[in-house]
C-alpha cells in the first residue's frame, strides 16, 4: 500500500506544472480524488484499488502500483506522464 497526503500530492503537482500555471485548489484536488475513487469502485466493485480518506490517497493494490510505475505503454500519453510524475 502507498499513501499520499493532500500536501504530498500538491508538492508533486507543483514539480510538474509550468511556473506560470496556478496550482489547483486543495478542494478541487480532494473532489477529483474522490471522483476517481468513485469511478474505480464502480468499474471494479470487488477490488480494493484506491481509497480517498481523511485527505489522503491510498493505492491499495500492489499490482496497480506496479503497473503505474513500470508499464511503459500507458506513459506515452501526456496523462500517463503526469500520473507517473505524481507517483
Amino acid at each position: 500500500m502507498l499513501k499520499f497526503s493532500l500536501e504530498e500530492i500538491q508538492r508533486r503537482i507543483k514539480k510538474i506544472i509550468a511556473e506560470d500555471e496556478a496550482m489547483p485548489a486543495p478542494l478541487n484536488l480532494s473532489k477529483t480524488a474522490k471522483n476517481v475513487e468513485k469511478i474505480v469502485k464502480e468499474a471494479m466493485p470487488n477490488a480494493d484499488t484506491l481509497d480517498w480518506k481523511d485527505g489522503e490517497l491510498y493505492i491499495l493494490d500492489p499490482f496497480l502500483l506496479f503497473y503505474l510505475r513500470w508499464d511503459r505503454a500507458w506513459k506515452v500519453k501526456d496523462f500517463g506522464k503526469i500520473v507517473f510524475e505524481l507517483i
